[in-house]
């Protein structure tokens, strides 16, 4: 069944709505705005999924308004029926991945059970830096994302209509958990989305107003005017645009830290718990742009002082662009909750085709079935681990993964050398 332009006129969010697609929180927020669907490309999306959750499975898994607090068995079980589709999906149209699947021996049918997963041809993430492989006609494609430049080249990955649509949901259950901007005044050090076509920019231009509301861009021009971020977070809390929620990789932070340090202009943050004011960071804890190396948790007391807020107003995100998995600090800080959409595999440092045990450190891998465009079955060169067991006092469910760092070059390239 396909939304049909005639039906999607009524508003492509009730009908959202109507098909169980939508998570019950954003509903509410979207429904406020887009109550007669006049956001264009929203419904160009959703017309392009055919948004209905019995044709498309991947989107099972995201449609739960409670995806974060389900019970792991009921989760794992849609994340197994979205990651086989998403798997036949990539098997079926993208010629290259499916020579690597026959190379390592594996069809779709061969993924019964979770333990299958393994079966999966997984990609180093560097392969993205030499080569595009696309499973759509390439007029699909709606954005091309590219990476920071952290080592080497970056990487080119396109997005289309499906896979931008299927990460909207993701997004939205994420921010109706609190992990995403959600304050009345939103600050982002990062370039506006005209300006760049990284990721973290670009992701604010598909998201309607009532979930994205960045408030302001700190970086402008490639130029950073610490003194204006301090004087818009100060004029924020003058006009009762409260909470506040400062986000931003490590080092601009930092950065804007030592600014305050140095001159004296500060500014601080009401005192008080998860859904006050928010200071979230970004990107690697130890670049802090200076000769401090901190660990995660010294940072994150350095931002409390200076800002005046307690541990449980910070939090830290990962993620990285070839796929659309994303992991968060809760208030409790036990492990980062893994979007639910994706999940999360550990592999062994010297062999990556094996996967290593609950708490034991190894290379993240991520089974990424919201991505159409291509395979997101993706090995990083990120080194962490999961925590054993899936209660948390924060209520939620999902994996928790914790990150320790970069892998060594030689473990990459092995990584890359070994995997089938």
């Amino acid at each position: 069944m396909q939304i049909t332009q005639d039906r999607a006129e009524e508003s492509p969010f009730v009908q959202l709505v109507r098909k169980g697609i939508l998570p019950s929180l954003s509903v509410r927020k979207l429904l406020a705005v887009n109550e007669e669907g006049k956001d264009a490309l929203v419904r160009r999306i959703l017309w392009r999924c055919g948004a209905v959750a019995n044709v498309d499975p991947v989107l099972l898994v995201l449609c739960n308004p409670n995806t974060y607090r389900i019970p792991p068995s009921e989760r794992e079980a849609q994340q197994l029926k979205g990651i086989r589709a998403g798997f036949t999906e990539q098997y079926e149209n993208n010629p290259v991945y499916k020579r690597m699947c026959e190379v390592k021996g594996t069809e779709p049918h061969d993924i019964q059970t979770l333990d299958d997963l393994m079966k999966i041809p997984m990609i180093p993430s560097n392969f993205f830096k030499e080569h595009v492989i696309l499973s759509v006609p390439e007029s699909e494609i709606r954005e091309v994302i590219v990476t920071s430049i952290t080592r080497g080249k970056p990487s080119r990955l396109p997005r289309d209509y499906l896979t931008i649509a299927r990460h909207m949901l993701n997004v939205m259950n994420f921010a109706s958990e609190g992990f995403m901007t959600t304050g009345m005044y939103n600050g982002m050090f990062s370039l506006p989305p005209e300006e760049s076509s990284s990721w973290v920019s670009r992701l604010p231009a598909f998201l309607p107003s009532t979930i994205s509301m960045i408030s302001d861009f700190y970086i402008q021009h490639g130029r950073c005017d610490m003194a204006w971020v301090v004087q818009r977070l100060r004029e924020a809390k003058e006009i009762g645009r409260t909470p506040r929620i400062l986000a931003g990789f490590h080092f601009f932070i930092n950065a804007l830290m030592e600014y305050m340090d140095k001159t004296g202009d500060v500014v601080t943050f009401d005192r008080g718990d998860w859904w006050g004011d928010r200071v979230t960071t970004a990107g690697g804890w130890k670049k802090t742009g200076s000769d401090e190396v901190l660990s995660k948790a010294d940072f994150q007391r350095k931002i409390a002082e200076h800002f005046e807020i307690e541990l449980n107003q910070i939090s830290d995100l990962y993620s990285f662009a070839e796929t659309n998995m994303i992991s968060s600090d809760c208030e409790f800080h036990d492990g980062m909750h893994v979007t639910p959409g994706t999940r999360i595999t550990i592999r062994d440092l010297k062999n990556p085709s094996e996967e290593c045990d609950s708490e034991e450190r190894g290379l993240i891998g991520v089974y990424d079935p919201t991505m159409h465009s291509y395979p997101a079955f993706v090995i990083s060169d990120d080194i962490g681990y999961l925590m054993d067991g899936d209660s948390c006092e924060c209520g939620r469910t999902t994996q928790k993964l914790v990150l320790c760092g970069r892998a060594p070059d030689a473990d990459v390239r092995s990584c890359g050398l070994k995997l089938a």
